[in-house]
């Protein structure tokens, strides 16, 4: 089952409003969202964060792994309340920091802020030696998907972690753009290779009553466990730009980068915003030989460059290309650019070995502005323009956006569906039940993983499992997910039937009577904003309920692009045995969708016969 089944969304709610985090209501959570980690066990010496740089998770063992800003600093593991402590008192060695066991999990200290500041602040890059001015400012995390050897040392699926530093150093090769973790269960003293024992450091900083004389659990010390990968000016010298030297404004390296489906190289996307911005554009990275590569350069954009967290889809799982089938080959999701073209929309390129790989659509732009129906012509000019900012996908070939204006998190299924997963108001009232003001809405550093939905039977050698798009909340203060339930599935039981019609229609009469529920309602404001399946609707000035109805006739588009109109016994086609119940009740009112009435008006017509028509044998694939 899910994580955090134990992590009930309704008792949290409880508990801040005994703690006084929410003094007048006590919000509901839309119930696709689920906290995976939650705010006390990503902490440091007692400090609560609210401030998460990235997560990864490892399905092998199931454990997050966070790290923190500021001066709470760190990386801490995380895992259910039924998982177990690993058996530190085997390590004679070991001292493990800031342990949390409590109904909602285990945690544990992984990396301090002594070790994150000692690896940032390294000139000699493979050692050590340490400028305590400089801190390390994680901002993506991922795990390595297959066994890797780098430095002729082996890593099996799990054991590495790559990380996104946007933090600077003294110099453009101490400045870390990626650095490596070692995950393995290493204690010190040991004659596990790599072992830079005698690696330089600072006396005075390295063992303090603060941080204690060992930094956790899986590594040695801090210049055994994290290593650099590649440099900002390893990427100057990649463009042949000769030595350059950091700024504060290097948004190099993102955020969250993604791994190639076989787990050879690296993808990310550079957001330099130094003037000229020499870096903007999508990279990768050979994890192995270290070979950089700029596949595109986005240098040339005005108005809307590269900003997405990229994802990955092979060719051989759903092909946007003109490109032939070939098992190693990628395609790497970004957004839409003004050098790039599908303003917008997300297009992706085929990592084929070529120095300046074609550029395909993914999602026209237009398409997408038409379906959230947020397109205004005053957005190019006030910089508000929908931009897709995240990106990942699932074994199914299904694509996970989050974009922003309007906030939201969005499904591209393997049919060329489009579907709103959550809106920004879902998002604001998931804040909300977790006791923060907060209208962050972001869903950066997303990432799916296959769980058991709470309708299936475990035991069952039938149980199919959905995706659940993990991300990091930053309004929150937690990771958390979205679970990713059949399409109109409203009541989430695992089919889609006439009650979930029924519900539908429900929410539309609301827009049609001209009577929108209000936040205070609670539950009866959360089955409208269920029903908005293009996630368009937006939160009026007082902050109380709607700004305007967003149940509409666009969102019955979409409900039949996934039910087909005609098929009134929900057996996945429309055929005589639909023609026959429609018959039946045509011209009739007071009428349902099993009765023939598609367009949810109470009666069966000229309307819904040409909808039938339209789908007439058609089958739901």
């Amino acid at each position: 089952m899910c994580l955090n089944r134990a992590i009930n969304i309704k008792a949290i709610i409880i508990l801040a409003s005994i703690s006084g985090f929410v003094t007048c209501q006590a919000y509901q959570a839309p119930d696709q969202f689920e906290v995976l980690v939650p705010q006390n066990h990503i902490s440091y010496n007692g400090k609560q964060s609210k401030s998460i740089g990235a997560f990864t998770y490892r399905p092998s063992d199931k454990r997050f792994y966070v790290s923190t800003f500021g001066s709470n600093q760190g990386i801490r593991c995380f895992v259910s309340p039924d998982e177990s402590f690993p058996d530190w008192s085997a390590h004679p060695w070991a001292y493990v920091e800031n342990t949390v066991s409590d109904s909602k999990g285990k945690s544990w200290q992984c990396a301090t802020v002594s070790d994150l500041g000692r690896i940032t602040g390294s000139t000699d890059i493979e050692g050590g030696i340490f400028f305590p001015q400089k801190m390390a400012f994680i901002s993506g995390m991922l795990l390595n998907p297959s066994p890797v050897i780098i430095n002729d040392i082996y890593y099996d699926t799990g054991q590495l972690v790559i990380i996104s530093d946007n933090s600077t150093a003294i110099t453009a090769d101490a400045t870390k753009r990626f650095l490596s973790w070692d995950l393995r269960e290493i204690w010190s003293p040991t004659d596990k290779q790599p072992d830079r024992a005698n690696a330089h450091y600072d006396t005075t900083s390295l063992m303090t009553e603060i941080y204690g004389s060992e930094y956790g659990y899986g590594c040695t010390n801090w210049n055994d466990a994290f290593n650099k990968l590649m440099s900002l000016q390893d990427m100057a010298n990649a463009i042949d730009k000769g030595p350059v030297s950091p700024t504060a404004s290097d948004q190099v390296g993102g955020r969250r980068a993604v791994f190639s489906s076989n787990g050879d190289k690296l993808y990310f996307v550079s957001m330099d915003s130094r003037t000229g911005r020499m870096f903007t554009g999508l990279w990768s990275i050979d994890i192995q030989t270290r070979q950089i590569h700029r596949l595109f350069d986005d240098t040339i954009s005005v108005s809307t460059f590269t900003t997405s967290e990229p994802g990955v889809l092979p060719v051989y799982t759903r092909n946007f290309t003109d490109q032939n089938w070939d098992e190693n080959y990628d395609q790497v999701l970004f957004n839409g650019t003004d050098a790039s073209g599908n303003l917008c929309g997300l297009n992706c390129l085929v990592d084929d070995g070529s120095m300046s790989p074609s550029i395909y659509n993914v999602i026209d732009g237009s398409e997408f502005l038409d379906f959230t129906e947020t397109y205004d012509p005053n957005y190019a000019d006030s910089g508000g323009l929908l931009k897709i900012w995240s990106v990942t996908t699932d074994d199914s070939g299904s694509i996970y956006m989050h974009t922003r204006n309007p906030s939201g998190l969005y499904r591209y299924d393997g049919e060329g569906r489009l579907l709103c997963l959550s809106s920004q108001i879902q998002h604001i009232m998931f804040n909300r039940a977790l006791g923060s003001n907060s209208n962050n809405t972001s869903y950066y550093r997303a990432m799916t993983r296959q769980i058991l939905p709470e309708y299936v039977d475990p035991n069952s050698p039938d149980a199919k499992t959905i995706t659940q798009v993990m991300y990091m909340s930053v309004g929150g203060y937690c990771v958390a997910g979205i679970n990713v339930y059949e399409p109109c599935d409203f009541n989430r039981d695992g089919v889609v039937d006439l009650v979930d019609m029924n519900f539908f229609k429900q929410q539309l009469k609301k827009t049609r009577d001209n009577v929108l529920p209000i936040i205070t309602e609670g539950q009866a404001f959360l089955d409208y904003l269920k029903a908005d399946l293009n996630g368009n609707g937006s939160l009026n000035e007082e902050g109380t309920g709607l700004r305007e109805a967003c149940v509409t006739g666009k969102d019955v588009e979409v409900l039949h692009r996934f039910v087909l109109p005609g098929n009134l016994n929900f057996d996945q086609g429309v055929d005589m045995k639909d023609f026959v119940i429609f018959t039946a009740n045509f011209l009739m009112n007071g009428k349902n969708w099993a009765q023939g009435d598609f367009d949810f008006d109470d009666d069966v017509d000229a309307a819904d016969l040409v909808l039938l028509a339209e789908h007439w044998l058609d089958y739901d694939d």
